[in-house]
């Protein structure tokens, strides 16, 4: 699980979102913002109630996404705040491997991955 650190707090939710530039893909859509007045990156991950309605599934997509996080932590570059938003999927289950592979991508797409 991705440390509490590096998770949005409820309370700085909406200065994430403001301010920032968005990158989308099929199943994702992700908003960044570089802060610069934070001193490690930060991370959301929203699934609405809408889209899938049991909570214990919400959270396990969530999880994944943190889980996914704190694997990459070292490669992706600080004073950064980004914030998943799970699209609507319609006929496509949501697995581990789609969800690992379109975070790589916005985050490389948003250059938000260190060189190396």
């Amino acid at each position: 699980m991705l440390p509490k650190k590096n998770r949005i707090k409820k309370v700085n939710f909406l200065q994430a979102l403001k301010g920032g530039y968005f990158k989308e893909s099929s199943l994702l859509k992700m908003y960044v913002k570089n802060n610069l007045s934070i001193k490690n990156s930060v991370f959301a991950f929203v699934i609405k109630k809408s889209f899938i309605k049991k909570a214990s599934e919400r959270n396990k997509i969530r999880r994944w996404g943190y889980n996914i996080i704190e694997n990459n932590l070292k490669k992706i570059a600080n004073n950064v705040s980004c914030v998943f938003f799970i699209k609507k999927t319609t006929g496509t289950l949501l697995s581990f491997k789609k969800i690992k592979s379109e975070v790589i991508l916005l985050l490389n797409q948003a250059g938000c991955l260190k060189d190396r």
